[in-house]
């Protein structure tokens, strides 16, 4: 597979998509990924109120069995792209242990998770499918290992540090729930998906066509204006303070999309002006002081 230079490899384009699924699923299609999603599809045009309640998410246990679909169970997702060096940093501020040589100046996935307006019921308790599971060997012999050891990894060092347990937890608490959309269907294809739509948003490159390039800083405004002009929707942005350098450290990239995986404004994503005139750095490294 071709790298990106910026810690992902690349997929193969929309068009040729459907052969990662066929190899690999064992409980949807490669009809789920035909319809095109993110940037290669319209806006959303959803209105942002929920109708997912307890007792529309209720699959039947029929023959075959009825599954419930997304829209019963959830709004929208949030996809959640994090800064390996600044993630890092804030994990490490937080008291985690950190994986040092898996901090590189490179963007990694950090989830895509299904989510709910009122976030108090995040998402619904039965959302979790029972007729579906995270099946290693469907992965073990798919062509998105690769991809998936290179872009979506934890830089913890304890908990989910192997990446195969990472991956069976992501679809567990997030992957069998978002599996319920018509263009994922199953645990590969929520992968696969996920890889894409990051893929479309070539984070290195569209920051750094904006002028704003590793090492260097930036007025938060100014980095949500460079996403925003190619996603055309408001996104929110994360970052963490650095007390003894008073700099602030971007941490991680929030990019909302609906059901079925097609663009939508962050709710509630309108900062006040002196949040927006924060200085961010593109930090470069892990600081010095959360090394070994």
């Amino acid at each position: 597979m071709n790298s990106t230079g910026s810690g992902f490899f690349l997929l193969p384009r929309r068009s040729s998509l459907s052969s990662l699924g066929s190899v690999s699923s064992g409980y949807g299609s490669s009809t789920n990924l035909q319809e095109p999603v993110g940037l290669d599809a319209p806006r959303s045009t959803a209105i942002q109120t929920s109708i997912a309640t307890a007792k529309t998410c209720v699959d039947r246990g029929t023959m075959p069995v009825v599954i419930a679909p997304a829209e019963n169970c959830f709004d929208y997702f949030m996809l959640a792209v994090s800064w390996a060096p600044g993630y890092a940093y804030k994990q490490w501020k937080n008291g985690k242990n950190i994986r040092e040589t898996k901090v590189t100046p490179s963007w990694i996935i950090h989830g895509l998770w299904p989510s709910m307006f009122d976030r108090r019921t995040d998402p619904m308790l039965t959302c979790r499918r029972s007729d579906i599971f995270f099946n290693w060997n469907r992965f073990a012999t798919s062509k998105i290992l690769g991809t998936l050891d290179n872009s979506w990894y934890t830089i913890l060092a304890k908990g989910y540090s192997n990446n195969r347990k990472l991956w069976e937890h992501e679809f567990n608490d997030h992957g069998s729930c978002a599996s319920r959309s018509s263009v994922i269907g199953d645990d590969v294809n929520y992968f696969i998906r996920t890889i894409q739509l990051v893929q479309q948003l070539n984070i290195s490159f569209t920051l750094a066509n904006g002028k704003y390039k590793v090492g260097s800083t930036t007025k938060l405004r100014d980095i949500i204006g460079i996403m925003e002009n190619k996603l055309k929707v408001n996104i929110k942005i994360d970052y963490v303070l650095h007390p003894q350098t008073g700099e602030n450290y971007l941490s991680e990239l929030f990019i909302w999309y609906d059901v079925k995986l097609k663009l939508m404004d962050c709710p509630n994503g309108v900062l006040p002006d002196y949040i927006l005139d924060t200085d961010i750095k593109l930090v470069e490294q892990l600081p010095i002081e959360c090394r070994t």
